[in-house]
Order: structure tokens, then sequence, then C-alpha cells
């Protein structure tokens, strides 16, 4: 999935938003949803570069690996290995009878996400229309196993 334009100023209102968004898509309620990502923030570095923000976990209410792609609004500073502010999240969100694949859906995801053509290209897309040009090819790339 792809969101366009996540509002809010700090970590706990993107996760909010992010919140409600990713309820829409897979079977977990948005309270169960904050929580987990609320965790998740408070307990991992979320940035892993660049200003790409992943939140990943495994879950056992979906049957198929889930992922969602956010352009924030602005940058927003979360805890970052470069200290740089935010403003691609990531959501993977991987089913638990995988097992294992979790990791290597990361770090497929991850590796996709440190592509500077990739991120620039993404940075000045204007709708999720733009945002699924170019993500697309990549994505079907990303969950070949």
């Amino acid at each position: 999935g792809m969101r366009f334009g996540i509002k809010g100023d700090n970590p706990s209102q993107i996760i909010k938003n992010l919140s409600w968004a990713i309820a829409q898509d897979i079977p977990t309620g948005s309270v169960a949803i904050h929580s987990t990502l609320d965790d998740l923030l408070k307990n991992s570095m979320i940035g892993i570069g660049d200003g790409v923000g992943v939140f990943d976990w495994v879950s056992a209410e979906i049957e198929t690996p889930y992922i969602l792609c956010s352009l924030l609004e602005s940058p927003v500073a979360f805890p970052s290995v470069d200290d740089r502010a935010i403003d691609v999240v990531l959501t993977l969100v991987s089913p638990e009878k995988n097992g294992p694949m979790h990791l290597q859906y990361l770090s497929r995801l991850t590796r996709m996400f440190r592509e500077p053509r990739l991120l620039q290209s993404l940075r000045s897309v204007t709708c999720v229309d733009g945002m699924v040009a170019i993500l697309s090819a990549d994505n079907r790339k990303l969950l070949a196993a």
C-alpha cells in the first residue's frame, strides 16, 4: 500500500496517523497497531539513514506480507542512525506462519530504500500515483522470494 502526505509534527502524531492508515488495510485494529508502533518507537532505531524510517513486526492476523510506503508531509525527527529527520516511512508486517522470511523481506526492503535514485524519485512525486509508478516494479522484485 501507499500513503501520500501523512500529517504530523512529531513521532507520536505520525504513528497515530500511520496506525489509522494501516488499520484500513489489514485485519488488525488501529489501537493494537498503535501500541505496536509505540513499542517499536520506544525500543528501536527507526531511522535507517537518509531520511528513511522502518517499522516492522510479525503478525498472526495476516496471511500475506504487508508493506506500506508512506511519504510524510514534512520531515519529522525520529531516533535515527544518522540523526536525519525522516520523510519516508516503511511499514512491513509479515505473517507469523512465514517465520524467518520476515528478515529476508526486511533486508530486501531496506536495501531497496538505500538506493539514492529511488529516494530521489520518490521525494519528487506529488501524489500516490507517482509513488505507485516508481515502486511497483521494485515491489514485485521485493516479494519474489
